[in-house]
Protein backbone atom coordinates (compact mmCIF):
# COMPACT_ATOMS: atom_id res chain seq x y z
CA UNK A 1 0.00 0.00 0.00
CA UNK A 2 1.15 3.60 -0.55
CA UNK A 3 1.49 5.87 1.94
CA UNK A 4 1.15 9.53 0.95
CA UNK A 5 2.92 11.75 3.68
CA UNK A 6 0.40 14.45 5.16
CA UNK A 7 0.93 17.76 3.73
CA UNK A 8 1.48 19.42 6.91
CA UNK A 9 4.38 17.36 7.83
CA UNK A 10 6.28 17.93 4.17
CA UNK A 11 5.01 21.61 3.89
CA UNK A 12 8.78 22.88 3.57
CA UNK A 13 9.64 20.74 1.38
CA UNK A 14 6.55 21.21 -0.82
CA UNK A 15 7.19 24.77 -0.23
CA UNK A 16 10.80 24.68 -1.68
CA UNK A 17 10.02 22.05 -4.46
CA UNK A 18 7.16 24.51 -5.69
CA UNK A 19 9.55 27.36 -5.66
CA UNK A 20 12.18 25.57 -7.66
CA UNK A 21 9.60 24.50 -10.54
CA UNK A 22 8.41 28.37 -10.30
CA UNK A 23 11.34 29.89 -10.52
CA UNK A 24 12.59 27.01 -13.17
CA UNK A 25 9.92 27.96 -15.54
CA UNK A 26 10.56 31.63 -14.93
CA UNK A 27 14.44 31.59 -15.31
CA UNK A 28 13.74 30.71 -19.21
CA UNK A 29 12.39 34.13 -19.75
CA UNK A 30 14.76 35.97 -17.67
CA UNK A 31 18.05 38.03 -18.51
CA UNK A 32 21.44 36.13 -17.85
CA UNK A 33 22.42 38.92 -15.15
CA UNK A 34 19.27 38.28 -13.04
CA UNK A 35 18.77 36.26 -9.92
CA UNK A 36 15.64 36.28 -8.00
CA UNK A 37 15.99 34.45 -4.96
CA UNK A 38 17.85 33.85 -1.82
CA UNK A 39 17.45 30.69 0.46
CA UNK A 40 14.01 30.57 -1.19
CA UNK A 41 12.63 34.08 -1.08
CA UNK A 42 12.00 35.79 -4.08
CA UNK A 43 12.17 39.65 -5.13
CA UNK A 44 8.50 41.17 -5.23
CA UNK A 45 6.65 37.87 -4.34
CA UNK A 46 5.09 38.02 -0.48
CA UNK A 47 3.91 34.52 -0.31
CA UNK A 48 7.71 33.27 -0.32
CA UNK A 49 8.69 35.30 2.30
CA UNK A 50 6.19 34.40 5.03
CA UNK A 51 6.30 30.78 4.69
CA UNK A 52 10.11 30.41 6.15
CA UNK A 53 9.40 33.43 8.45
CA UNK A 54 6.15 33.78 9.24
CA UNK A 55 5.78 36.41 12.52
CA UNK A 56 9.16 36.96 13.49
CA UNK A 57 10.52 39.29 11.18
CA UNK A 58 10.63 42.65 12.51
CA UNK A 59 11.36 45.89 10.11
CA UNK A 60 14.21 48.02 11.84
CA UNK A 61 12.39 51.52 11.42
CA UNK A 62 9.45 50.64 9.29
CA UNK A 63 8.90 54.29 9.05
CA UNK A 64 11.63 55.03 6.80
CA UNK A 65 11.59 55.32 2.80
CA UNK A 66 13.80 52.04 2.79
CA UNK A 67 12.86 49.86 5.86
CA UNK A 68 15.23 46.76 6.12
CA UNK A 69 14.49 43.39 8.33
CA UNK A 70 17.86 41.03 9.30
CA UNK A 71 18.20 37.39 9.03
CA UNK A 72 21.00 35.32 10.36
CA UNK A 73 22.33 31.86 9.15
CA UNK A 74 22.52 29.20 11.91
CA UNK A 75 25.93 30.14 13.19
CA UNK A 76 25.36 33.85 12.48
CA UNK A 77 28.04 34.05 10.37
CA UNK A 78 25.93 35.47 7.58
CA UNK A 79 23.40 38.22 7.73
CA UNK A 80 20.67 38.66 4.77
CA UNK A 81 19.00 42.02 4.54
CA UNK A 82 15.59 42.34 3.18
CA UNK A 83 15.03 45.53 1.77
CA UNK A 84 11.70 47.35 1.08
CA UNK A 85 10.12 50.55 -0.12
CA UNK A 86 8.00 52.96 1.25
CA UNK A 87 4.79 51.64 0.41
CA UNK A 88 5.45 47.74 0.01
CA UNK A 89 3.48 45.66 2.30
CA UNK A 90 5.28 43.56 4.99
CA UNK A 91 5.88 40.81 2.54
CA UNK A 92 7.20 42.65 -0.67
CA UNK A 93 10.67 42.31 -0.72
CA UNK A 94 12.66 45.17 -3.37
CA UNK A 95 16.24 44.29 -2.45
CA UNK A 96 18.35 41.23 -0.99
CA UNK A 97 21.47 41.81 0.64
CA UNK A 98 24.23 39.11 1.73
CA UNK A 99 27.39 39.75 4.57
CA UNK A 100 29.77 38.21 6.43
CA UNK A 101 28.95 38.94 9.55
CA UNK A 102 32.39 39.91 11.87
CA UNK A 103 30.27 39.64 15.05
CA UNK A 104 27.94 37.00 16.28
CA UNK A 105 26.06 39.12 18.41
CA UNK A 106 24.80 41.59 15.33
CA UNK A 107 21.35 42.13 15.84
CA UNK A 108 19.33 39.57 13.71
CA UNK A 109 16.59 37.08 13.66
CA UNK A 110 17.13 33.53 13.08
CA UNK A 111 14.44 32.09 11.52
CA UNK A 112 13.23 28.25 12.75
CA UNK A 113 14.49 26.20 9.97
CA UNK A 114 18.53 25.50 9.71
CA UNK A 115 20.01 28.02 7.23
CA UNK A 116 23.47 27.20 7.32
CA UNK A 117 24.32 29.65 4.16
CA UNK A 118 22.48 32.19 1.96
CA UNK A 119 22.40 30.88 -1.45
CA UNK A 120 20.69 32.68 -4.26
CA UNK A 121 18.64 31.22 -6.73
CA UNK A 122 21.67 31.20 -9.27
CA UNK A 123 23.78 29.44 -6.90
CA UNK A 124 25.71 32.16 -5.61
CA UNK A 125 27.07 32.56 -2.13
CA UNK A 126 29.64 34.27 -0.11
CA UNK A 127 33.59 33.03 -0.77
CA UNK A 128 33.19 32.12 -4.51
CA UNK A 129 35.61 33.87 -7.04
CA UNK A 130 35.07 36.26 -9.55
CA UNK A 131 35.58 33.80 -12.24
CA UNK A 132 32.57 31.62 -10.58
CA UNK A 133 30.09 34.83 -10.87
CA UNK A 134 31.04 35.85 -14.28
CA UNK A 135 30.36 32.29 -15.36
CA UNK A 136 26.81 32.46 -14.28
CA UNK A 137 26.14 35.92 -15.11
CA UNK A 138 28.16 37.08 -18.18
CA UNK A 139 30.94 39.62 -19.14
CA UNK A 140 28.36 42.49 -19.48
CA UNK A 141 29.41 44.61 -16.47
CA UNK A 142 30.94 47.81 -14.71
CA UNK A 143 33.76 47.08 -12.53
CA UNK A 144 34.43 49.68 -9.82
CA UNK A 145 37.77 49.18 -7.97
CA UNK A 146 37.62 50.66 -4.22
CA UNK A 147 40.72 50.96 -1.48
CA UNK A 148 40.44 47.05 -0.46
CA UNK A 149 37.72 45.52 -2.78
CA UNK A 150 36.96 45.18 -6.50
CA UNK A 151 33.24 45.38 -6.98
CA UNK A 152 31.19 44.57 -10.33
CA UNK A 153 28.05 45.80 -11.07
CA UNK A 154 25.03 44.16 -13.58
CA UNK A 155 22.22 46.79 -14.27
CA UNK A 156 19.54 46.51 -16.13
CA UNK A 157 17.81 50.17 -17.02
CA UNK A 158 16.09 50.19 -20.10
CA UNK A 159 12.06 50.09 -19.12
CA UNK A 160 10.68 50.48 -22.90
CA UNK A 161 12.47 47.86 -24.13
CA UNK A 162 12.65 45.13 -21.39
CA UNK A 163 9.25 43.26 -20.35
CA UNK A 164 11.31 42.37 -16.98
CA UNK A 165 11.14 45.50 -15.95
CA UNK A 166 7.53 45.84 -17.23
CA UNK A 167 6.19 43.04 -15.64
CA UNK A 168 7.84 44.05 -11.73
CA UNK A 169 6.88 47.31 -12.72
CA UNK A 170 10.63 48.77 -11.94
CA UNK A 171 12.58 51.19 -13.66
CA UNK A 172 15.84 48.66 -12.75
CA UNK A 173 17.54 46.05 -11.84
CA UNK A 174 20.95 45.59 -10.05
CA UNK A 175 23.09 43.11 -8.83
CA UNK A 176 26.53 43.92 -6.90
CA UNK A 177 29.14 41.39 -6.24
CA UNK A 178 31.83 42.52 -3.69
CA UNK A 179 35.64 40.96 -3.77
CA UNK A 180 38.32 40.85 -1.34
CA UNK A 181 41.47 38.76 -2.41
CA UNK A 182 39.36 37.29 -5.19
CA UNK A 183 36.40 35.93 -2.99
CA UNK A 184 32.64 37.29 -2.53
CA UNK A 185 32.29 39.12 1.14
CA UNK A 186 29.08 40.97 -0.10
CA UNK A 187 26.43 40.68 -2.93
CA UNK A 188 23.00 42.89 -3.31
CA UNK A 189 20.73 42.19 -6.06
CA UNK A 190 16.66 43.65 -6.87
CA UNK A 191 15.00 46.42 -7.95
CA UNK A 192 15.60 50.19 -8.13
CA UNK A 193 12.52 52.56 -7.61
CA UNK A 194 13.10 56.08 -7.91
Amino acid sequence: MLRIPSPRANWPLAAAVTGLLLYSAAAAELPREVDLTVSGIQLNDGSSARLPFGAQMQLDDPDSDRPKAYICNADRTERLTLVYYEGDTSYIISEFQVERVETRYVDCVQPPGQIDRFVSGKGIQLGMTRSDITHIFGNDYNEQPQLDEVVISYRIDNKNESGFLQNNSAPAYYGQYHFKQDKLVRFSFGFEFP
